[in-house]
């Protein structure tokens, strides 16, 4: 029973696994040299007997060849798919451009990620530098690679400098990294929001305003103004007399120091408060003037210095008595070219020299700018000297005067 089922249903199951329509044709046509080759006598035979009936032997050569069949097919099916997949595989060749210190360069590269393209590019990279892509990456076809190099900035601080390795940012950023905490009042060479540039020198100065309070410094004295009253009924060689006496007073201050870097650079005074006003002293000056004679025209005035006569041998005083003194009026130039006035004083040049200074009570003090006749005499005569008045009358009622005492500046 076994045996006749086994009959029953071989001839439809090798039927059916025989392989048809397109699939087959594409099989035929690709494997046919090689079946050809090898199984040329077997298909020939198998043609020819196809349509007689199998024998009746346990694992005839029917199901043989249909295996063999199966096993060229899926052999064939598979050089075809690695065919295909060979046409559509990678070659391992990419093209890769990378952009750095401002150029761009083109590289076909074999490497699977960025950090080995670059190794085995020559490219170096500092820890610094700033690359676009992280060095794990894989690397693909058409990939563009930016490097930014560091370049250094300096930043100063009190004194101190550090260097900084940047790829780029604002002067804000170059100060945080530095560590530098900037004030309101603060001073930095350059604006926060600039950009950095290689070789840059940022320099920051610490700048702190403050308003200190000693009572030994801010407590200073208010001192007392002076104020003169004129009067026209005292003399003007009079001392002055203290009318009111003037008294200091109290005042606080309020100073701005200004410190940078920790030296203080300016200390200036904003406000100022009186605490006790000061007392101003008012003080009496005469400018009534006081002539040294009641002579007609007389210009020549006491002053603090002249008020009394001279004392012998005093500032060089000397006292000296004089054969005679004549008042005289005539004349319009001395003999020291100046014009005449009063306190003109002719002298005997042999005696007294001129330009010197004379004190004739009476007549008060005088220079020696003129000479008289006397100069030509001899003995007592020539011992004598002119005084010039501005009128004939004064110097007639001068007149002359024998054996007068008068004093003379030495030296």
């Amino acid at each position: 029973m076994y045996k006749q089922r086994k009959k029953a249903r071989k001839h439809p199951a090798l039927d059916a696994a025989r392989p048809k329509g397109e699939a087959a044709a594409f099989l035929e046509r690709l494997l046919a040299p090689l079946r050809a080759r090898f199984t040329g006598a077997a298909r020939g035979a198998f043609a020819r007997t196809r349509e007689l009936p199998l024998p009746r032997v346990s694992g005839g050569n029917r199901p043989f060849l249909v295996a063999f069949d199966i096993f060229l097919g899926l052999a064939a099916a598979a050089a075809a798919v690695f065919f295909l997949l060979a046409l559509r595989a990678d070659d391992g060749m990419r093209d890769v451009t990378i952009y750095f210190d401002g150029t761009a360069a083109h590289f076909t590269a074999r490497e699977t990620t960025v950090g080995d393209f670059l190794s085995r590019s020559g490219i170096t990279l500092s820890p610094d530098d700033d690359l676009s892509a992280d060095r794990n990456a894989l690397l693909t076809d058409g990939m563009e690679i930016t490097v930014k190099r560091a370049f250094p900035v300096a930043v100063e601080s009190m004194s101190h400098v550090t260097i900084l390795n940047m790829t780029g940012g604002t002067v804000g950023r170059a100060l945080d990294l530095a560590g530098v905490k900037t004030g309101v009042e603060d001073e930095v060479s350059s604006r926060p929001f600039e950009d950095v540039v290689p070789g840059m020198k940022i320099q920051h100065i610490d700048v702190e305003i403050t308003y200190p309070y000693d009572p030994d410094d801010n407590l200073v004295p208010l001192y007392y103004r002076e104020i003169t009253v004129k009067d026209d009924t005292m003399y003007n060689y009079k001392d002055p007399v203290v009318v009111q006496q003037g008294e200091d007073g109290l005042k606080e201050v309020t100073r701005r120091v200004i410190t940078k870097n920790g030296v203080v650079v300016s200390r200036t005074i904003v406000d100022q408060r009186v605490i006790e006003p000061a007392v101003d002293e008012i003080v009496r000056v005469g400018t009534k003037v006081h002539y040294q004679t009641n002579f007609v025209g007389e210009t020549r005035t006491f002053n603090r210095h002249n008020i009394v006569r001279p004392s012998d041998g005093v500032n060089g005083w000397k006292k000296i008595t004089v054969h005679a003194v004549t008042g005289y009026c005539t004349g319009k130039r001395t003999a020291m070219g100046t014009k005449p006035k009063l306190g003109t004083i002719a002298v005997n040049p042999k005696l007294i020299p001129y330009y010197t200074q004379i004190y004739v009570p009476g007549y008060g003090y005088g220079t020696a700018l003129d000479t008289g006749a006397f100069r030509n005499y001899s003995g007592e005569q020539a011992n004598a000297i002119d005084l010039w008045f501005n009128t004939e009358g004064e110097a007639k009622r001068w007149g002359r005067k024998y054996g007068y005492t008068i004093y003379v500046k030495t030296g």
